[in-house]
């Protein structure tokens, strides 16, 4: 979607159990929320970070709570911070003071890039960033391989569950008819396309979606 003077990111939370079928948008931000116990199968995605980018503070006071099952959609002008907030919880940019918890436990201000990634949290950037000489199925092959090394997962096989799996997503994202088809040759939009893909496929339990 294209908003007036606006950006968008849209950050979609995925059950617990890895079904991203079925989402539902649902909740309130609320600071309060942030002092309620954990409830057993309701794992949350919490923040407060605190990020000074050459000096200029780009995220400050901030306190947001993402809970499974909700879309949530960030608004705001250039320069408000919407994409350093996405940076802060993927590791890419370390917070100058401030926590961000994923499950009330594990505290990704603490963590690099490689191991946020690991926990299931996945993000596709403004720009496509898909394996361009790759072919459209080669992108989801290698990205449902998420987490193993580059030996394992260059002598590795795929099952036919993870078969099923790229091609449940290749219907999804619209690419059925064009998994033979080199990546670079697609047009913007099943670039962007294929990148939600090469996430979906992982089966992560955040998305973050930076202008898709």
């Amino acid at each position: 979607p294209f908003i007036l003077a606006g950006v968008t990111l849209v950050i979609v939370v995925y059950f617990s159990n890895g079904l991203w079928g079925t989402l539902k948008a649902a909740g309130s931000e609320s600071k309060g929320a942030a002092n309620e116990p954990a409830t057993t199968g309701h794992r949350r995605l919490h923040q407060r970070p605190v990020c000074h980018v050459s000096g200029f503070a780009a995220i400050t006071n901030l306190s947001m709570e993402f809970r499974y099952g909700e879309i949530r959609a960030i608004i705001g002008p250039n320069g408000a911070g919407k994409t350093t907030l996405m940076d802060v919880i993927t590791g890419k940019t370390r917070p100058a003071g401030g926590e961000v918890f994923l499950n009330k436990v594990t505290n990704l201000a603490t963590l690099d890039e490689t191991s946020i990634a690991r926990l299931g949290i996945g993000r596709k950037f403004q720009k496509p960033s898909v394996f361009e000489a790759l072919r459209v199925r080669e992108n989801l092959e290698l990205a449902i391989r998420n987490g193993r090394g580059y030996a394992e997962m260059v002598r590795s096989r795929l099952g036919a569950q993870q078969n099923r799996r790229i091609d449940e997503v290749l219907e999804t994202i619209g690419l059925e008819n064009e998994g033979p088809r080199i990546a670079g040759t697609l047009s913007h939009g099943q670039k962007q396309w294929l990148e939600i893909g090469m996430l979906l496929v992982a089966d992560p339990q955040v998305i973050l979606l930076d202008e898709p």
